[in-house]
């Protein structure tokens, strides 16, 4: 009620002071020269925003490459295809609400971003493929994941989370909602775990069963 009424006040009071000193309107230096410290920021930020997503994908699409069994790899499959379609409209509209002027930079931001999966999925292939022992393999894909950990969650908390409040939406809302996706997602890995587990028990007792 207090923001309300300072925004009210300051709102009605505009026109006076234009109307008392309006010669001194038509040019501010102040803001002039404060404009450009700010749409640098913007742009290191988009820089670094693009640059952790790709290397996210990049290490994203490895993870997708080293998969060895069919079933897993193509749930993954799906699972990037749905999240890289969401990534990729987000970083669009983000750089496109940022760098209006700028949408040759905009698309090509987005197309480079596009193709790190891919490029992490054909290096995924060949650490598959190369002539190295099971424990290699484990450890460089453990690092690997664990990277692919670090930059989501980078992305995450500290390009998307923290500019969020600056928008016109309650935080509290925000909260709740963040809250809620991220309780669905690890409700559904609980449950593909589950699933996974049972079907390996099943797969074991049918092994045994042939046995006997």
């Amino acid at each position: 009620m207090f923001s309300f009424s300072v925004f009210t006040t300051l709102a009605v009071a505009e026109p006076e002071r234009c109307e008392t000193n309006c010669e001194k309107v038509d040019e501010d230096p102040p803001i002039l020269m404060k404009s450009s410290p700010h749409a640098h920021s913007h742009g290191v930020r988009s820089i670094t925003f693009v640059l952790a997503l790709s290397i996210h994908s990049v290490i994203e699409g490895i993870a997708f490459g080293v998969g060895d069994n069919a079933s897993e790899t193509t749930a993954l499959f799906l699972s990037l295809l749905v999240h890289k379609l969401i990534v990729s409209f987000s970083v669009g509209l983000q750089l496109a609400r940022t760098h209006a002027h700028q949408l040759h930079w905009v698309v090509a931001s987005v197309f480079v971003l596009a193709l790190m999966s891919p490029l992490g999925a054909v290096v995924g292939m060949v650490v598959q493929s190369a002539a190295a022992n099971s424990f290699s393999k484990d450890v460089a894909i453990t690092i690997l994941q664990g990277l692919a950990v670090g930059t989501f969650l980078y992305v995450t908390f500290f390009e998307v989370l923290l500019h969020e409040r600056d928008n016109e939406h309650p935080n509290l809302l925000k909260l709740l909602v963040m809250l809620v996706g991220f309780s669905l997602i690890g409700l559904l890995r609980l449950i593909d775990n589950h699933d996974h587990s049972d079907f390996s028990h099943s797969l074991e007792n049918g092994t045994s069963l042939t046995k006997k």
